[in-house]
């Protein structure tokens, strides 16, 4: 769906949902409502800037003040630089290509400040000036992420190929992934097989169909069904299905060794009565055909 600024006031907002913000010269107090009230519904933002943002603008679910267009000098050539180069957005790309970042030249920015405290990492910068490039904020109150290089070739090098490939392509992947909503954990278990959380496992708790809290020491004692797992570690809540012992299911017939030699006896005597009537019974039957079978030939 694509969604004019000036239209923002009237687009639903749906939980996992992304919105692409592009092209975007300003916000009005109506879109900027709708886009704060989007992300606390759980909607993700990602945002191109364009150089001709107005100075000032701020950018919703980034603490992120925009001070205005920036211009790389003829003299001084500027490019992207990673700040964490094992960051998530920037991992795979770097892993292929070391020097991805370094090899986008970059001629017209935004510069921008994030408040202090602001939980936002600048995943990469543009040097020389060190204006921030890639911004993220990935945190329990929501997702979003600033891309103030913009993504055309007369403004920086981002879309173009360069040696070892595209560079967009990668950070917009990484991007989508990030900030999708994250999938929940979910572990298949038979009862009496152990959760295998390792560290993860250690402040984590089950909840059951009826909304009781169960310890997770005892989630080799868990019968069959579907439980709730909740914990600090994991970015959504888990499921936990535990089916049947395989051994419940099987119809085969069973080893001698299987059953313990002194329920033998036992197990016999349980049975004769039953074994008894129904050998009565085929007898009885037996002896009325036969019965009935003189009477037809007499006749």
């Amino acid at each position: 769906m694509t969604s004019p600024p000036d239209t923002l006031d009237r687009t639903p907002a749906g939980a996992g949902e992304i919105w692409v913000l592009s092209g975007i010269a300003s916000f009005g107090d109506a879109a900027q409502a709708v886009l704060g009230a989007a992300g606390d519904a759980g909607v993700a933002l990602l945002w191109f800037v364009e150089p001709g943002t107005a100075a000032g603008e701020s950018m919703p679910g980034i603490p992120l003040t925009l001070l205005g267009a920036r211009e790389a000098p003829a003299t001084e050539p500027a490019h992207l630089a990673p700040v964490d180069p094992d960051h998530p957005l920037l991992r795979s790309l770097l892993a292929r290509v070391p020097a991805a970042l370094e090899r986008v030249g970059v001629r017209r920015w935004t510069a921008s400040r994030l408040a202090d405290g602001s939980g936002a990492d600048v995943v990469a910068r543009i040097e020389p000036s060190g204006d921030p490039a890639i911004v993220e904020k990935h945190d329990a109150h929501g997702r979003a992420i600033a891309f103030l290089v913009p993504a055309n070739p007369s403004a920086s090098d981002l879309p173009l190929p360069l040696g070892g490939g595209h560079a967009f392509v990668p950070l917009l992947a990484a991007a989508l992934e990030r900030l999708a909503p994250p999938a929940p954990l979910v572990i298949e278990r038979r009862c009496g097989e152990p959760h295998g959380l390792g560290r993860d496992g250690g402040d984590a708790s089950l909840v059951d169909r009826d909304g009781a809290p169960i310890p997770l020491a005892r989630f080799a004692d868990l019968a069959p069904g579907i439980y709730r797992l909740i914990s600090p570690r994991l970015a959504a809540e888990g499921r936990v299905v535990i089916a049947a012992d395989s051994r419940e299911s099987d119809v085969g017939s069973a080893a001698a060794s299987a059953i313990p030699p002194a329920a033998l006896p036992a197990t016999i005597a349980a049975g004769f009565p039953l074994l008894a009537l129904v050998a009565g019974l085929l007898v009885l039957e037996a002896g009325l055909a036969y019965i009935a079978s003189r009477e037809e030939r007499s006749r």
